[in-house]
């Protein structure tokens, strides 16, 4: 019998840990949790028919002899990724020949985000994910993938959303109960939230769930959430007191902390080239660890890197002037595309974007 532990890096994922016997997978990623559920059902109809504890003696001592002679045979092996191993993950390629990236324009079609007068937040959110787009897709070695537009979403995540309905809301349980599960049995720390954000509505949530959900299954490298900031203390027809950009990254107890902040690096290192960071005082680093929030794999949910940019505050001029907006959006675009190179190590990332 020959057992171990690996770690999935299987089209570039991120995120699985697995048990295989003989080449097979018998033990995947929430299996423990069924496992210890299994477990506890046998233990509470067995207690019902003789003495508990000498039936947690007896699997005890079975537990421990089948152990003792595979190790003393050779035949059991357990292995865990370290850190670097799972940053590296996602800069080697496997048989995918280009790297796989998901845009996704912050909020909802047509409605949802920060407003400031006639800018809106999830119109710019489009116009800077489309020229992104465009540059990955021009620089030919990236498969590039985007929700929506302004009028509607994506036809490819409309019919997932109509078809999966059930299924992502399922999966969304199942993740919030596994995590609740590896905290309470202390395999895993409980996240802590850096900064309070709003609840989106429930339907809005899932689909964010289900965003995450096709990443999974459709192998995505990278996704990319892109937002625009708000500060509530101003006035409507005023600028706030905050300006800059920040990156928000999973907490770094999940599968796919270590990577995002790996990209989150680069990406930061090129827009500081031209814009500055965030003055609010919990977004001065640049970068923030947040598990709380379902774009970046709330719950341990994404395989993908997930990184969201919030490119600015909304009232900044560069945003509300219209002669200024196009040529801001395009360049922010431009120095994330850079990071992403960089990152990835791609021969295009050694020139400067003018």
């Amino acid at each position: 019998m020959k057992i171990f532990l690996e770690y999935k890096q299987k089209n570039r994922q991120f995120g699985d840990f697995l048990v295989r016997y003989r080449g097979k997978v018998i033990w995947g990623k929430y299996s423990l949790y069924y496992f210890m559920k299994i477990l506890e059902n046998i233990f509470k109809y067995v207690k019902s028919l003789i003495n508990y504890q000498l039936v947690r003696l007896f699997l005890l001592v079975v537990v421990v002899f089948i152990f003792a002679i595979s190790i003393t045979a050779g035949h059991l092996s357990l292995s865990a990724p370290k850190p670097q191993d799972v940053v590296q993950a996602a800069v080697v390629p496997l048989e995918q020949t280009k790297v796989r990236v998901l845009i996704v324009p912050g909020h909802e079609p047509g409605s949802g985000g920060a407003e400031f007068g006639k800018v809106e937040e999830n119109e710019l959110a489009v116009e800077l994910g489309q020229d992104l787009q465009k540059l990955l897709e021009a620089d030919g070695s990236y498969e590039v993938f985007i929700t929506r537009d302004n009028q509607d979403w994506n036809p490819i995540f409309s019919n997932y959303f109509t078809d999966n309905w059930d299924d992502i809301a399922a999966w969304e349980k199942l993740a919030r109960q596994t995590m609740e599960y590896l905290i309470s049995v202390g395999s895993m720390t409980k996240p802590t939230p850096t900064i309070i954000h709003n609840n989106a509505p429930k339907n809005v949530a899932l689909r964010l769930y289900g965003i995450t959900k096709w990443s999974n299954e459709n192998n995505m490298d990278v996704m990319v959430h892109i937002h625009f900031n708000d500060y509530s203390g101003h006035r409507w027809n005023r600028a706030g007191k905050y300006s800059g950009f920040a990156i928000y990254v999973p907490a770094p107890q999940y599968y796919n902390g270590a990577v995002s902040r790996a990209i989150a690096q680069d990406v930061l290192a090129r827009l500081l080239e031209k814009y500055k960071v965030s003055n609010f005082s919990l977004e001065k680093s640049g970068i923030i660890d947040e598990p709380g929030l379902i774009a970046v794999g709330e719950n341990n949910t994404s395989n993908a890197a997930s990184i969201l940019i919030e490119y600015g505050y909304i009232y900044e001029t560069k945003f509300v002037d219209p002669k200024l907006r196009p040529q801001t959006l395009q360049a922010m675009a431009g120095q994330t595309f850079l990071g992403l190179q960089d990152y990835f190590d791609l021969a295009s990332a050694k020139t400067s974007q003018k």
